[in-house]
């Protein structure tokens, strides 16, 4: 199964599959051209997603293959997640 990631200044976010990748790009186009505007998106594993997108923003899509059971990445000190913090008291 193939997954789209969209990567904006260095985050990864993977795009759920109902998004119209056409759209995204039409929109960070003209962003990267005039002002700056929101583009707003559905990230798996992190919901509604808006960013900004301006003529300096850094912006890669990726198309990669995916595991039938492949989860979207956690995010750092999600619930269950052990971030090895040590309390000094």
């Amino acid at each position: 199964m193939l997954h789209t990631s969209l990567r904006v200044d260095g985050r990864t976010f993977r795009l759920d599959a109902d998004q119209d990748v056409a759209v995204l790009k039409s929109v960070i186009l003209e962003a990267a051209g005039g002002a700056p505007c929101f583009l707003d998106f559905t990230a798996i594993g992190r919901g509604d997603v808006s960013v900004l997108i301006g003529p300096g923003t850094t912006v890669e899509f990726a198309v990669s293959e995916a595991a039938e059971d492949d989860d979207a990445e956690q995010l750092p000190g999600s619930a269950g997640i052990d971030v090895g913090l040590v309390s000094f008291l």
